[in-house]
């Protein structure tokens, strides 16, 4: 698949978003890496999702700390309940981002190809890989030749020590790993 047709596929199919090849990313950001390992691997982090309900339950207190120091008790009622709603609606969102397995897999790149969740894609059999921003999420978008358009693999729960950087980390890695053409 030709580079600008795999672009404009992608937009088409996921508008709106945001789309940039590996290759791109790393090039815009002046970022390269190097490794003298045979592969890297990534694990998805349960952290991550742990440091945002943490997040949740810190407003969740403050709000009700604001409503707790008011003399009326028609607003105190009312710190309660919304209090009472907020911290069900994030326990909520806890459990069932502790429950959900379909996000906790491993990324592993060789000199071969990408592996994600026990899946091997070999570098031949891939035309492009993309990072795509989407509705606050990132993806990792891999182009197969032999099957459908894309593959799309979640990066809600991979993390590296910035946060906001683990899908430039990842491209590097890519592009690193990736044979030259």
């Amino acid at each position: 698949m030709p580079y600008e047709t795999f672009l404009e596929e992608i937009k088409q199919r996921e508008n709106p978003a945001i789309i940039k090849t590996t290759r791109d990313y790393c090039l815009e950001e002046e970022a390269f890496a190097t490794t003298d390992r045979d592969f890297i691997e990534f694990k998805s982090s349960i952290w991550w999702q742990l440091l945002k309900i943490l997040w949740g339950f810190i407003w969740i207190v403050t709000l009700y700390q604001f409503y707790l120091s008011s003399r009326n008790k028609g607003m105190r009622l009312l710190g309660y309940a919304i209090a009472g709603f907020l911290f069900a609606g994030v326990l909520v969102k806890a459990i069932r981002e502790w429950l959900d397995r379909s996000t906790d897999f491993t990324i592993q790149i060789d000199h071969l190809g990408i592996t994600v969740a026990g899946n091997f894609f070999y570098w031949a059999d891939i035309s492009e890989t993309a990072i795509l921003y989407k509705r606050g999420r990132k993806y990792l978008l891999i182009a197969n030749n032999a099957t459908k358009p894309y593959k799309t693999v979640d990066l809600l729960k991979f993390t590296t020590y910035n946060i906001t950087a683990f899908p430039l980390v990842l491209s590097e890695y890519i592009e690193f790993f990736k044979p030259r053409q």
